[in-house]
């Protein structure tokens, strides 16, 4: 089996998401980490509803040349698979 080569941009994103802060974000509920297909990563972030029950909603983001350069994200339809 050949061994796949990571671009050093995802290998700082993916230790960062592996990394504390990151995890304990997720076990509070405030995001949690979707599909990842360099340089795209999905992330769900929750919200607060008028009828106060939690939800969330999905961005995707371009993670290329992370961490030097930030990354942008979009609004994303995780069911379409889709922009909103």
């Amino acid at each position: 089996m050949q061994a796949v080569a990571v671009l050093p941009d995802e290998r700082a994103f993916r230790a960062d998401t592996e990394a504390g802060a990151f995890l304990l974000g997720e076990c509070l509920g405030h995001w949690r980490l979707g599909e990842v297909v360099w340089p795209f990563a999905h992330i769900a972030i929750a919200a607060a509803s008028r009828s106060g029950a939690p939800t969330e909603w999905w961005f995707r983001f371009d993670c290329t040349g992370y961490p030097q350069q930030p990354p942008t994200a979009r609004p994303w339809d995780a069911v379409a698979a889709a922009p909103l």
